[in-house]
């Protein structure tokens, strides 16, 4: 084993920021190597809806400070030019897909009860506006309609760039487990870089990380049918490695604090039934 020096940097965790920060860290000449219990295609990452939503439950008003609103916008311009580099490059891994926000539907509209951040009018400029669909564009003609433009990542196509860059510029990969602090502080590089997410509650003692749960189910790909719906709670993507369905909840306050990761069928169910409605009344 070949002894540490000062730029040699360890980055726990695979996930999608794990792979990103290991990436940008490596670019700048550092040695650094990953440890992770679950590689990309083992993390819940792997398993993400894919819709590009920098400030999605980022979190609590109340506890920002007065310069992150700053902070986070050049933050997410940044990262959408670097998104912008991989669209249209072999695999697709980062693409455009138009997006249907149908009006309608059957649940109430509640008001969440925590002061979540939004902080997308921010960047509004990035993207052209999303106006009402003409008529005659609507897919779903009974309602009203907007659409646009929508940033898709292929996921895992996008995880396997992230790997090839990360190893091709010298960085390395090593499957550890860590049960407490004490093994991850046991490594030998000098700075280490914690990227396990919500794992990091109890290696690292963040009794401030709050669990947000929200489950997809996934369909065949249907390559006939490229296009994002959201309708009544329910948010669909057709990507190419398959159909992704998933209920939103009434607001922002679904899912938080909720730690239970146990597949519910019934959810998924219901988020299908409501997108058959909306079909069923089109015909």
């Amino acid at each position: 084993m070949r002894s540490a020096g000062d730029n040699d940097i360890a980055v726990i965790g695979a996930g999608v920021i794990g792979m990103t920060t290991a990436l940008r860290l490596v670019e700048t000449g550092a040695k650094v190597t990953i440890y992770a219990s679950e590689f990309p295609a083992e993390t819940r990452s792997a398993r993400a809806t894919g819709v590009r939503s920098p400030s999605s439950r980022i979190g609590l008003s109340s506890n920002a400070d007065p310069e992150f609103a700053d902070r986070w916008e050049r933050w997410a311009r940044n990262s959408w030019s670097s998104h912008l580099q991989s669209v249209g490059i072999a695999g697709d891994p980062v693409e455009f897909l138009t997006q249907y926000n149908v009006s309608g539907g059957v649940e109430p509209k509640v008001s969440a009860s925590r002061p979540f951040l939004h902080l997308d009018r921010r960047i509004a400029d990035l993207t052209p506006d999303w106006g009402d669909t003409p008529q005659s564009e609507r897919p779903f003609p009974t309602h009203f309609t907007r659409s646009g433009p929508n940033l898709i990542f292929y996921v895992s196509e996008y995880f396997d760039r992230l790997v090839r860059l990360f190893l091709m510029r010298g960085g390395r990969m090593v499957r550890r487990a860590f049960p407490d602090r004490a093994s991850a502080l046991s490594l030998r590089e000098p700075v280490i870089v914690n990227c396990m997410g919500y794992g990091a509650k109890a290696i690292w003692g963040d009794a401030e990380l709050v669990p947000v749960r929200g489950q997809i189910g996934w369909l065949l790909p249907q390559p006939e049918a490229r296009y994002a719906l959201w309708h009544d709670k329910v948010q669909a993507v057709s990507r190419r490695d398959g159909v992704i369905v998933q209920y939103l909840g009434s607001n922002e306050d679904w899912g938080f604090g909720i730690a239970d990761e146990t597949a519910d069928r019934a959810e998924t169910e219901r988020a299908l039934a409501t997108l058959r409605r909306l079909y069923t009344e089109q015909e």
